[in-house]
């Protein structure tokens, strides 16, 4: 099965021995019997994955590593699942703006979507122009917001 990597390094895959499918709501472990590159794209051979047939209920499914077999990460960079559930706070005025809910990935940069106490939905830019500190251990997310938020 091909996979469509979010990952910046797909040699990676050349290592792993199982990773977690997402069906519905629930996560299945897998056992990875052989991994291959096939231009710039991971192709796998799952335990018990023998046929098309097999195979296609695995289509545009998310997967998942267990955090002991993540990469460490270069400073200043962080994982979606680090930033999801961080309060966003504003440096101008030291006021809760709300809460990230999910992190949308574009090729120029990410975007924060940020849900506020009155449920409303921001997105806001991940770049470090606004984006003056994130503290990952206290779950804090700093912003300059000036012009960007009312």
């Amino acid at each position: 099965m091909y996979i469509t990597p979010v990952s910046d390094d797909i040699e990676r895959f050349l290592d792993l021995d199982e990773f977690f499918v997402k069906s519905k709501s629930k996560w299945k472990k897998f056992e990875i019997i052989n991994t291959t590159l096939i231009g710039n794209r991971p192709v796998v051979k799952l335990k018990g994955v023998n046929n098309p047939e097999n195979a296609a209920v695995f289509t545009n499914r998310e997967i998942a590593l267990l955090k002991d077999d993540l990469e460490e990460l270069p400073e200043e960079s962080f994982y979606v699942f680090d930033i999801v559930g961080c309060q966003v706070k504003s440096v101008n005025t030291d006021e809760t703006i709300g809460e990230i809910i999910d992190v949308e990935q574009y090729p120029a940069n990410d975007v924060y979507l940020i849900k506020t106490a009155t449920d409303e939905l921001i997105r806001f830019p991940a770049v470090k122009h606004f984006v003056k500190s994130i503290d990952i251990d206290n779950k804090l997310v700093l912003i300059d917001k000036a012009g960007l938020i009312d």
